[in-house]
């Protein structure tokens, strides 16, 4: 590697001994096998639908949640354990669980794969293999096991099966709320429902219901009912006693769904039953539902659904090198990260440059989708050009950035598709009955970033930038942000290149702008190795050399690098400085050296503990945008080198260190 400076820190780019401790990489199925519960940490994937974010674990742990109508998070279930599948062996009478938590039981053989969009819990014990595969409905907010039991001995088991999930229903704000669940059963129909009656809760949202495809006779809704006295979630009395009490619930104690299935499985056969678990209006829907499910089980056509999606897009833009890992990372799981955010963002909420930066991406795969988030993101610009902070949940608080993500993903979704119609369609600003064009909206992002700036003529900071940390520099309306004119100096040229398609004349405005700007940079905030960071409202520079703390920060150094703020001949020094004080084994760091004490015109970030998040951690997105740099100066083996760094595969950062999934 002909640019690569940090040779004490060399990664292997084939190596795979980081995770073959835990696991490995299966290329044939797109999948990665867990074959020990003991992992750093509980290992989670991510499968999803529009309406349903399920978060699950090597151990069957994590979140699932919808979105409601009034912009909230409902939860279907948070508490830990929420979800597991027991099994009791009545002949050797042992109680054991196919994905290990909470029993801890001895396993034979343990297996679980994160797939696209489903895991696959695989485990053995005394004769017998259990196999549990997790996904969601493809349109319905639905969650979706299959469990199988299987015998592999010579003599018939009797098993008691229990599929349990312990219901939270809670919305994401629940403080000063009170729960208070009521709860139906239809055997008949095979059915159970649980809702949340709290007094201040308005509609239906917050209610699920249960659905088996095999019959059952035993049930728990109620934790005291399952639990019963003194029983855990490791060895809960109802089935290490099969001591049913068919429990409902009609309180504020904590609802779950349990099903007893008793199962007499002969030498070499296989029995075991489908579950949905979903949302439901009412209990007459929850019937509905259920009757529905039974006659049309969802599971396979869910399956199929999401294979083909996936299939389709694995199939674009890929890549092949000679290094395996890299291809993996390019070729499946940074489309399946992208997918995911294509349609949730980052889980928990829509922030507004979040969502541009993933459709940047995105658009390579899928620009229908892209289209629809531009247009939805539109309508959350103000009329005078600033952006809300998140758009689900809504936050307005004014960072000044978003505009500039704006800018860049429409003109790239443009670059791509060549959808020159997207500029004419029309959207009402945010909060104001004033309808314009898109590419009004544009125009008036650039409007507003031109009009914020600080005493040296460059972008004020506003209530933060990319760094959402860095939210003490412009209290008072005059700190200034380095790195928030540079992205502003690359909003320009977008938007420049694009209107001079367009014969539009503010193209050679906006260029003539951004080179003005570029010069005040390099005369005013370049210390010869580095761009500093910002400027407080004091005048305090902030990224200084002359700092005790926060001498230098990456976020500069890269952008300057590919928005061609910084020549060759910076490029260089910037580059040397980069390597000499941020270069780590396993990346780069966002900053150094980190804040030790709280320094109130910086803000958070000078209140973390040195290392964690923003204040000096290898923090992969900053990384990235460095990375990306090093490629336009001509440097990519570097840039090959760091990005082996930052990835969980890095030997020199294994998981038990890192903890990294």
């Amino acid at each position: 590697m002909k640019n690569v400076a940090a040779k004490k820190t060399p990664v292997p780019s084939a190596s795979l001994k980081a995770v073959e401790k835990y696991g490995y990489f299966d290329d044939r199925t797109n999948e990665f096998v867990i074959t020990t519960p003991l992992t750093p940490r509980p290992w989670e994937n991510r499968i999803w639908n529009e309406e349903l974010n399920l978060q699950i674990s090597n151990h069957g742990t994590g979140v699932t949640y919808t979105r409601n109508n009034k912009d909230k998070f409902v939860l279907f279930n948070y508490h830990h354990p929420n979800r597991c599948v027991y099994v009791y062996d009545r002949g050797t009478k042992t109680l054991w669980a196919p994905n290990w938590y909470p029993v801890n039981a001895g396993l034979d053989r343990y297996e679980v794969r994160h797939g696209l969009k489903y895991t696959v819990f695989r485990a053995e014990k005394d004769g017998l293999e259990v196999t549990w595969r997790v996904t969601v409905h493809a349109r319905d907010t639905a969650e979706l096991w299959r469990i199988e039991v299987r015998n592999t001995s010579r003599r018939k088991k009797d098993i008691l099966l229990v599929p349990f999930y312990q219901v939270d229903l809670h919305l994401s704000d629940p403080y000063f709320e009170v729960d208070f669940y009521k709860s139906s059963v239809s055997l008949e129909k095979r059915c159970l429902y649980i809702k949340n009656h709290a007094c201040v809760r308005k509609g239906e949202d917050d209610a699920l219901g249960f659905h088996a495809s095999r019959p059952f006779k035993k049930f728990e809704m109620n934790m005291g009912g399952f639990l019963k006295e003194f029983g855990t979630l490791s060895a809960p009395t109802t089935v290490t006693r099969d001591a049913w009490s068919n429990s409902l619930i009609d309180d504020d104690r904590k609802p779950c769904f349990a099903a007893g299935f008793d199962l007499a499985v002969a030498p070499g056969r296989t029995l075991g039953t489908d579950v949905e678990i979903f949302k439901a209006d009412t209990f007459a829907d929850a019937q509905r539902q259920a009757v529905r499910y039974a006659a049309k089980p969802p599971f396979d056509p869910a399956v199929r659904a999401h294979a083909a999606y996936a299939k389709k897009l694995l199939s674009l833009n890929t890549i092949r090198t000679e290094d395996p890992i890299l291809d993996r990372f390019a070729n499946v799981w940074i489309k399946h990260q992208t997918w995911y955010n294509a349609e949730w963002n980052r889980g928990w909420g829509q922030g507004f440059r979040d969502c541009m930066s993933d459709g940047d991406l995105f658009r390579m795969f899928d620009p229908r989708r892209v289209r629809t988030r531009i247009l939805q993101a539109a309508a959350h610009v103000f009329a005078d050009g600033h952006t809300v902070r998140k758009f689900f949940p809504p936050a307005e608080k004014p960072y000044f950035d978003g505009g500039i993500w704006f800018q860049h993903t429409i003109c790239q979704y443009i670059r791509e598709t060549a959808d020159w119609a997207i500029l004419k369609e029309e959207v009402p600003y945010y909060k104001s009955d004033e309808r314009d064009t898109l590419l009004g909206h544009i125009k008036r992002t650039v409007a507003f970033l031109d009009q914020q700036r600080g005493p040296d003529g460059i972008c004020r900071m506003g209530f933060g930038d990319w760094n959402d940390a860095v939210n003490g520099i412009d209290r008072e309306g005059r700190g200034q942000s380095i790195w928030t004119t540079m992205a502003y100096i690359f909003g320009l040229k977008n938007v420049a290149d694009v209107l001079e398609q367009l014969n539009d004349p503010d193209a050679k405005v906006y260029a003539g702008r951004a080179a003005k700007l570029t010069e005040i940079l390099n005369t005013k905030f370049f210390e010869g190795d580095r761009y500093v960071r910002a400027v407080t409202d004091a005048g305090r520079i902030i990224g200084s050399q002359q700092n005790k703390e926060g001498r230098i920060f990456i976020e500069p150094q890269g952008w300057a690098l590919f928005t061609g703020v910084a020549g060759p001949e910076r490029a260089e020094r910037i580059v040397e400085a980069v390597r000499r004080e941020l270069y780590v084994p396993y990346g780069v760091m966002l900053m150094s050296p980190p804040f030790t004490v709280y320094q109130e015109d910086v803000g958070r970030l000078s209140n973390d503990p040195p290392g964690i998040i923003e204040n000096g951690s290898n923090y992969v997105h900053g990384s990235l945008f460095y990375i990306y740099g090093l490629t336009q100066v001509d440097k990519p083996d570097e840039a090959w080198d760091l990005l082996h760094r930052v990835l969980p595969t890095n030997p020199l950062n294994p998981p038990e260190q890192s903890t990294l999934e």
